[in-house]
């Protein structure tokens, strides 16, 4: 009864902390491109959708815009694309990433440009159901964003004016050039993470969960994570500090992510108890992720489950359930 209360608490604390999500801050672009290299002409911009057609395809849909697609790749290549420049606190309904510039094409929602340099990007529009959606993509990154959406203005019937006396037209002042974007250094293959957290044990024990590493992307939706910690024993009557060495493979949605895989637990302990032995043991791990800040950091929150394989069947007593937070940097 006790550990169904415990693992109630847990699952209700980590779904309130899903609930939160602020707008994403950005400061810099190129950590996690949807294009590579960057784009330095309209033409190449045009280009890209033509070669990313499928990525740009499903990056709309996750965004909620799927019925936009069409009405994009036709009106393209005859759109009017305007340079323009973007300021501090500049704020995009949504943005197209991949993280690292790899992998699945994944959405920002709330962007709000945070830097007090300008960045540089393509503007165009599109038409679709009564509606104008201006888009924007910034040079260094490819990163397909909304910017507004709106009616479609009305036409505007020419008015015959009165003939007038042609005065010469002043010279244009030249434009000033664009301060270029801040670009940031080349992004790793792979993510370092950390878990803080709190196990359970029936038998009962209390732990703390503390680990760190690396999780590496396999592909689209699969990553590997490898990490090693220790989990100091709070209280109790059994069990003794372990050491952790966990390999788990995990599958990930936009947000959620589910993760299966072994971990040594080393306590060094009594070899002849269950609860103090060394074990190998099977690990189920449940997360969502609440807060990110692209191309800094990202903050999870996971339940998690390990058992020994030859203590499986004793779940109830030797099985450990726990939850924490999971920090991406």
């Amino acid at each position: 009864m006790r550990m169904r209360t415990v693992l109630g608490s847990i699952i209700a604390l980590l779904l309130l902390a899903c609930l939160a999500g602020p707008a994403a801050a950005i400061t810099a672009f190129g950590g996690n491109p949807f294009y590579r290299p960057p784009l330095t002409s309209v033409k190449q911009m045009k280009t890209m959708f033509m070669e990313q057609k499928e990525d740009v395809r499903k990056g709309l849909e996750k965004a909620g815009l799927g019925e936009v697609y069409d009405s994009l790749m036709l009106q393209l290549p005859d759109a009017q694309v305007a340079t323009v420049e973007y300021y501090k606190g500049k704020k995009l309904q949504w943005m197209f990433y991949r993280r690292n510039g790899k992998g699945p094409v994944l959405i920002d929602r709330d962007v709000v440009w945070e830097s007090d340099s300008p960045f540089a990007g393509f503007e165009f529009f599109v038409d679709h159901n009564s509606k104008r959606y201006t888009f924007v993509v910034p040079l260094v990154c490819g990163n397909l964003a909304l910017a507004n959406v709106g009616p479609i203005p009305a036409p505007v019937l020419p008015v015959a004016a009165p003939a007038l006396t042609p005065t010469p037209a002043p010279t244009p002042a030249p434009a000033p050039t664009p301060a270029p974007a801040e670009v940031a250094p080349a992004a790793l293959p792979f993510a370092f993470v950390a878990d803080v957290g709190y196990l359970y044990q029936a038998d009962p024990a209390h732990y703390l969960l503390l680990r760190g590493g690396i999780e590496y992307p396999l592909n689209d939706n699969v990553s590997l994570l490898g990490m090693v910690g220790v989990a100091p024993k709070l209280e109790g009557i059994d069990g003794e500090t372990a050491f952790l060495l966990d390999v788990m493979l995990n599958y990930n949605w936009t947000k959620m992510f589910v993760g299966v895989g072994l971990g040594a637990w080393l306590t060094g302990g009594d070899s002849d108890l269950d609860t103090e032995d060394n074990d190998l043991d099977i690990i189920l791990d449940i997360g969502y992720q609440f807060y990110e800040k692209p191309d800094a950091f990202k903050l999870s929150g996971f339940i998690e489950l390990r058992s020994a394989v030859d203590e499986f069947s004793d779940f109830d007593l030797y099985g450990r359930v726990g939850a924490g937070l999971r920090f991406h940097f």
